[in-house]
């Protein structure tokens, strides 16, 4: 047998053998204690740094006060109410001659508790007895060894009175609290109170020093974080699993689904494609033409198909008769419905034919395109033929220069301009822009930098220091700042001096047609206001220079990445400083308050990008990388900064684009887009002017 020395350190003696000796508190030293009282148990390990050592004395003074409160009734769930620990404190520090502060009561109520925890469980061990009239601990010396290479344990003299104070708060485990976390303990209003109010965490820090301000480790800490740490991991692991089978399941599904029509929709890519390349053809011809391949492409495809079909194992005779195909009162012969591939008898109905009642009893699966009335602009847009560039005539003397003026009024004046050259030209001359950046960045060298390209840039910065010096007003609405007005003044005070900045000596006098478009192209100073409309305007702009041969073809690309983001930078600094009211917004479902020219700029620069695909606008590192090369990005980075919240409320358009599964087909999209929206629009182009050079 071994024998226990009760006091301040024990050492346990077998066979010659010596334990370490150990201070009095210290109850668990060693992580492989669960292999005793079990690895689902909750430890909390206590640093003996956290309190000062007790005496044996004052110890026992605690313990029987903690005892009698508990049988005067004054805990409640696991701890004493707050009377019942200021008369703890009380009665101690008048018996002991010593004052303890909060922290040294809570910190030894702890380790008392974890000690009957403990020696509970030690007991429970087989082979083991306790003595309560000495303290004392017995078991055989195998027993010792075995325990002694995982723990080394003391007596425990108060025991029975630990019993009395913890038994009922830890057997049930119902009023019982984390290990890592202390009862409460307040005793009157000072700042150890507030610290003992505080979460486990923020007490964690601020006990991690002792009296005398030396910093000790907290072992319960790194403990709890650990486990917690690998729960977390692995939950998210099985989230991320349960994430990728849900994927790969619904993959699956669209591809058995899809499967049946890719062969059609792959023809009618063909057609369109076709289609598309044929000049002249009018939204009525193309929408008709567009529903005949439809047609004649499912008929195609079914009869392509597999034979798959279940025969009949009946008697032609059990087959229930298909349902008449009229509803004349004449005698309707009934047939056996057929394979119409092998002639076999087939063991479904056959459908009754298409009837135009409404709503028909049935619909085969490719029924006739229903028309949406003509104000849908998405059937408008899908139905609108993809715009092709154009080349644009020279303007030559003599010529007949005008001021221009409006002369849109109706859905009339509309076709009529679309229906004229002036209408399709001025759409090519855009085309042909967004075709001459196609894989190209805004850093990109140009192929022709004119004479002509570097005035126009030079008048836009000009008009960016003119900002600068007019500082907005201190206002409280949200749009308009009144400021913008003395700026618009002094665009068209100097608009005709900045003309003739590049206009050569005999095309002097078109600056009374082109002063106009210039002048309308940064928006409206009576409502301060800016739209698609301003912009579509600055297009006029540079195709009347165009008309004029002052813009080449070879200077198309140095118009869109050196003349129009020069332009966006300029208008995106009067939207912020001046705060113009977005005119003629669609909200949420338009796809930009204030632009579009840009985004179809920008989707053709990243045609065959090798990387970068339309749902790269979600990832936020190549926007921050790429925004100041591309026009789209460049668009898309300045919403998510200028906008709150998720993408896909404030932009549902925008995101619903970022499907598309490349930029050539955002690029027509958008052209087609442009088209319907802008150029089709009464509101918008109601404004719009004509003159010599874009004639009426």
């Amino acid at each position: 047998m071994a024998s226990a020395i009760p006091g301040d350190g024990i050492r346990w003696e077998s066979k010659g053998r010596a334990a370490t000796y150990l201070s009095r508190p210290s109850f668990l030293i060693n992580p492989l204690c669960f292999e005793m009282i079990g690895a689902d148990s909750e430890v909390l390990i206590i640093d003996n740094s956290e309190a000062s050592i007790w005496p044996q004395k004052h110890e026992e003074v605690f313990v029987g006060l903690m005892e009698e409160e508990v049988l005067k009734g004054n805990r409640n769930t696991t701890t004493f109410t707050k009377q019942s620990w200021k008369h703890i404190k009380e009665e101690l520090c008048a018996q002991v001659k010593r004052s303890y502060t909060n922290l040294q009561l809570r910190n030894n109520y702890n380790l008392l508790r974890q000690k009957h925890k403990d020696f509970k469980s030690l007991l429970k061990e087989t082979s083991i007895g306790y003595s309560e009239v000495t303290g004392q601990v017995t078991a055989p010396d195998k027993v010792w060894d075995r325990l002694i290479r995982v723990n080394k344990k003391k007596g425990c003299v108060l025991y029975k009175k630990l019993c009395t104070i913890f038994g009922d708060t830890t057997a049930t485990g119902f009023n019982a609290h984390p290990s890592t976390r202390s009862p409460s303990i307040d005793l009157d209003n000072n700042d150890d109170d507030d610290a003992m109010s505080k979460s486990p965490s923020v007490r964690n820090q601020e006990s991690s020093f002792d009296e005398d301000g030396r910093k000790r480790r907290d072992k319960s800490t790194g403990t709890t974080s650990s486990r917690s740490a690998k729960k977390a991991k692995f939950s998210l692991a099985l989230a991320e699993t349960l994430t990728v089978y849900n994927e790969t399941a619904k993959r699956k599904i669209d591809l058995y689904e899809n499967s049946m029509t890719l062969t059609k929709h792959h023809l009618l890519d063909e057609c369109i494609e076709a289609l598309n390349q044929i000049d002249g053809i009018s939204g009525e011809v193309y929408a008709k033409a567009i529903e005949k391949f439809e047609s004649e492409l499912t008929l195609l495809t079914l009869s392509a198909m597999d034979h798959h079909h279940q025969h009949c194992s009946e008697s032609p005779q059990t087959l229930s008769p298909p349902p008449p195909s009229s509803t004349d009162d004449t005698t309707t012969t009934i047939t056996t419905p057929t394979c119409c591939k092998c002639g076999a008898t087939a063991a479904f109905n056959a459908p009754p034919p298409w009837s135009e009642i409404s709503p028909p009893n049935y619909r085969p699966i490719r029924a006739p395109a229903i028309n949406l009335p003509p104000n849908q602009s998405q059937q408008a847009i899908i139905l609108t033929p993809v715009p092709q560039a154009q080349r644009v005539p020279i303007e030559t003397p003599p010529f007949q220069f005008q001021t221009p003026s409006k002369r849109i009024q109706s859905p009339e004046d509309i076709r009529r301009f679309h229906e004229s050259f002036s209408g399709k030209n001025f759409l090519g001359f855009i085309v042909a822009l967004s075709e001459s950046v196609r894989g190209r960045k805004i850093s990109d060298p140009v192929h022709h930098q004119s004479p002509i390209t570097d005035s126009i840039v030079s008048i836009l910065e000009t008009l960016i220091q003119w900002v600068d010096e007019i500082p907005p007003t201190q206002m409280k609405s949200r749009y308009g700042n009144v400021s913008y007005r003395v700026w618009q003044e002094r665009l068209v005070e100097n608009s005709e001096n900045l003309m003739l900045r590049f206009l050569p000596d005999d095309l002097r006098s078109s600056t009374v047609e082109i002063v106009p478009y210039f002048t309308d192209s940064f928006g409206n100073s009576s409502r301060i206001d800016y739209g698609t409309g301003h912009e579509t305007n600055f297009a006029a702009w540079l195709y009347c220079l165009a008309r004029l041969g002052l813009i080449k073809e070879e200077d198309y690309d140095s118009v869109v990445i050196r003349i129009f983001v020069k332009y966006m930078a300029l208008m995106r600094k009067l939207q912020t400083v001046y705060c113009l009211e977005p005119a003629g917004s669609h909200g949420v479902w338009g796809l930009d308050d204030y632009h579009f020219l840009p985004y179809i700029f920008g989707s053709s620069q990243l045609i065959n990008h090798k990387y970068m695909k339309p749902k790269s606008i979600h990832n936020e590192d190549i926007l921050e990388n790429f925004s100041h090369e591309y026009l789209y990005l460049s668009c898309i980075a300045f919403v998510k900064k200028v906008k709150k919240g998720p993408f896909s409320e404030h932009s549902p358009l925008l995101d619903d684009i970022s499907g598309v599964p490349n930029w050539n087909k955002v690029n027509s999209g958008l052209l087609k887009m442009y088209k319907v929206e802008v150029l089709e629009k009464v509101p918008i182009m109601q404004h719009f002017i004509f003159g010599s050079l874009i004639k009426w």
